[in-house]
């Protein structure tokens, strides 16, 4: 635990993390723990892709900051951990090339990649609207898992891609205020709404 600043130049192994609100966060290949990861502040990625991992039963990976990607692929992963927010995040995170979000997630605030979005797990909205945003020509937005709306609005993007399946979700969409789709998509479960459906493609 720390307040002051933090570069993670390497890969780090530690049992957990947890960096308070005054700090600015850099990080290089990755942190790896058996317990929690918190940060309070954005995540500053470094001159390669990254894996922020956590392995244990209940243990959280904790964006409070979001991340700036400078770039670079991202993946998020705790799998070990079945609870809705094994991996939270509280801050946008922009400027990622492709983000991997392996384990149950928590999204409060909007996701925004040159790259594709895979989300392995169910998928659950905190308490504000959500937009989900890939702008590559050939990048792809996939929700494997389940998403829950928890009452708020999502917007899927992805107008760059012009393929059929662009935008992909694997499983059912339900608890959503609107669900607006921006792009070709493929919907492979049912979607439960409390209010509109937006689709729109080119």
């Amino acid at each position: 635990q720390t307040s002051g600043d933090v570069t993670l130049a390497g890969a780090v192994n530690v049992a957990s993390v947890n960096v308070n609100s005054g700090a600015a966060i850099n990080v290089g290949s990755g942190v790896s723990t058996t317990g929690s990861q918190t940060y309070n502040r954005q995540v500053t990625l470094g001159a390669s892709a990254a894996e922020l991992k956590a392995t244990g039963a209940t243990s959280k990976i904790d964006l409070q900051g979001g991340v700036n990607g400078k770039g670079q692929n991202l993946n998020l992963t705790n799998a070990a951990n079945t609870a809705s927010d094994a991996i939270n995040v509280g801050g946008a995170i922009t400027n990622v090339a492709a983000l991997r979000v392996d384990g149950r997630s928590t999204l409060s605030n909007n996701v925004t990649t040159t790259g594709s979005q895979t989300y392995t797990a169910a998928a659950t909205l905190g308490g504000n609207a959500v937009e989900l945003k890939t702008t590559g020509a050939t990048a792809q937005l996939n929700l494997q898992g389940a998403v829950n709306g928890n009452g708020q609005n999502l917007t899927l993007t992805n107008t760059a891609n012009i393929a059929a399946g662009a935008i992909a979700t694997g499983s059912t969409v339900s608890n959503v205020a609107t669900l607006k789709v921006d792009g070709h998509a493929v919907l492979g479960g049912n979607v439960n709404l409390a209010a509109r459906l937006g689709l729109v493609a080119a």
